[in-house]
């Protein structure tokens, strides 16, 4: 054999072991990734749910913030009034973050607090006061005064 024939040859043959090579290391670093993922199954499967939840959790907290806003715009356009129960008004704004009773002129009243889901302090509050047949009698809107502190006081419990 000529020495070009050997050189050829020799490139050919470490070209078919890069080829073949690169293959079977990548097949093998799949199967080996494939065992390491199988080990840890349950904690990926963990991870996943968490994220998910999480996901879950933003959505909902945006979905709140709407309603609140929807209730806040309600409540300076007066159209809050359109809304006579308590039913009609979960159904529109959701829940309230916050429910107290009380007695004022010897009826007994309940007060529905609403403000941003997770904006403890420094957010604008609603409240809507509902009679013991459960319809709304009246509504009152607070800006916060100061960021570090609550908007106003609630009336005392019963």
């Amino acid at each position: 054999m000529k020495l070009s024939q050997r050189t050829d040859a020799l490139i050919f043959r470490c070209r078919m072991k890069v080829f073949l090579g690169v293959p079977s290391l990548f097949l093998f670093l799949l199967f080996y990734a494939g065992c390491a993922k199988l080990q840890y199954l349950d904690e990926l499967l963990t991870l996943r749910g968490l994220a998910t939840e999480q996901e879950q959790m933003a959505r909902q907290i945006a979905r709140q913030d709407t309603q609140f806003e929807d209730l806040v715009a309600a409540v300076q356009k007066g159209t809050i009034s359109t809304y006579r129960t308590q039913k009609g008004v979960a159904r529109k704004f959701g829940p309230p973050i916050y429910v107290r009773h009380f007695t004022e002129d010897d009826h007994r009243l309940d007060v529905w607090v609403y403000r941003h889901a997770v904006q403890f302090f420094g957010s604008p509050r609603v409240y809507l006061y509902w009679d013991e047949s459960g319809h709304l009698i009246r509504w009152k809107y607070d800006e916060p005064q100061d960021k570090g502190q609550p908007a106003s006081n609630l009336p005392e419990a019963v």
